[in-house]
């Protein structure tokens, strides 16, 4: 009996530290939850050529994907089959990025819907990163779709660990649209530590007339959550965050919001240094090769690790201010004899369809 007594107390005293635990949703954040109206059916299928053509029902527009085969001439990193939709006879390509910087092959989707929200009406769907390799093989590709107009739909795309309809809402309670994507990140101070536990920053973006914006405070500074809990996002406490609106630590306690500072990058191309992307200098020389373009630190070092992880080495990072905008360039090679560099570039042309561009950062500048 006491043996008995004693187990129901041990679990209730577990149940109790835990409900104690505060924790959050992607629903909580959120001033209202969106409203999912028709799920687009996959019908007939018709082919041209090397194109297979999939017309679709049960949907407010009219909806054609398209993917070409290609028969081995495409690269999944590089130059991916191309694949799309036509929305009312409009062309789309799909993307994973908010940026839309690089085109992405998109065939087996794990989610169609339209949904409704604040009185206006959209197109989303999404799917596992066909481009992946380890750890971006945990992110889901949204491509949405505003089809208020049905004559003049606008497009936006992101990736994030977590999936569902749960990241759109309104989380800044301007009535206006926004996603909240999350994104694996172990925080400086403990990436020798708890290297058993799940850590992301969730950052939010609003759409509206095609365009996505990244949401900031008054000083420029952005919004975030650094949260850490369940592998997909669905159920985290927070470690740190900057939001619009207090929050409360995993003991319950209202929390102080913190700045956060992403990894600083030289904003001056004519510096004589590169770098990688875990921010490490690297001496400049004088010829390069430029593969990616970004307009965000973030997708440049991405696109990295993403090369590093398929055994590419010397890839780098560079910003460069003076396009009219920051952007953030990932090169490879990088090399003092001008020859090295242009046997390399016809290398990545000939194995890979990779279309580099040789880069000297004397002449530029």
């Amino acid at each position: 009996m006491k043996k008995m007594l004693f187990f129901v107390w041990a679990a209730f005293l577990s149940f109790s530290l835990f409900a104690q635990t505060k924790t959050y949703t992607y629903p909580e954040l959120s001033s209202g939850a969106v409203s999912i109206t028709k799920r687009p059916k996959a019908g007939g299928v018709k082919m041209s050529a090397d194109t297979t053509f999939t017309l679709y029902s049960e949907c407010t527009v009219e909806m054609v994907m398209y993917f070409v085969d290609g028969d081995g001439r495409y690269n999944n990193l590089f130059n991916p089959n191309p694949t799309g939709i036509f929305l009312n006879k409009k062309h789309f390509q799909f993307y994973c990025d908010p940026e839309k910087a690089f085109r992405q092959s998109a065939s087996n989707f794990l989610d169609i819907f339209e949904f409704t929200f604040l009185g206006r009406h959209y197109l989303c769907m999404f799917n596992y990163r066909e481009d992946c390799v380890g750890e971006g093989c945990r992110y889901r590709c949204y491509n949405l779709f505003d089809i208020t107009d049905p004559t003049y739909p606008t497009q936006t795309s992101f990736s994030s660990i977590y999936e569902g309809s749960d990241s759109f809402g309104d989380f800044n309670s301007d009535g206006i649209l926004d996603f909240m994507r999350a994104a694996p990140k172990v925080p400086d101070d403990l990436k020798d530590k708890n290297k058993e536990q799940n850590y992301y920053i969730m950052t939010t973006y609003t759409f509206e007339n095609g365009n996505t914006q990244l949401l900031k405070n008054s000083a420029s500074e952005t919004f975030y959550i650094w949260g850490v809990g369940e592998t997909d996002g669905s159920i985290f406490s927070v470690y740190q965050y900057d939001w619009f609106f207090p929050l409360k630590d995993k003991e319950g306690k209202e929390m102080d919001p913190i700045t956060y500072f992403p990894p600083y990058i030289a904003f001056d191309p004519r510096e004589p240094v590169l770098y990688n992307s875990r921010g490490v200098l690297i001496e400049k020389q004088r010829w390069s090769l430029t593969i990616g373009d970004f307009t965000d630190l973030e997708g440049a070092q991405k696109f990295c690790e993403e090369m590093e992880s398929r055994k590419f080495e010397n890839v780098f990072i560079m910003a460069d201010q003076y396009a009219g905008k920051i952007t953030f360039q990932v090169l490879y090679g990088n090399f003092q004899d001008k020859n090295k560099a242009v046997a390399l570039k016809n290398a990545l042309k000939t194995r890979f369809g990779i279309n580099a561009k040789l880069r000297d950062f004397k002449a530029r500048y």
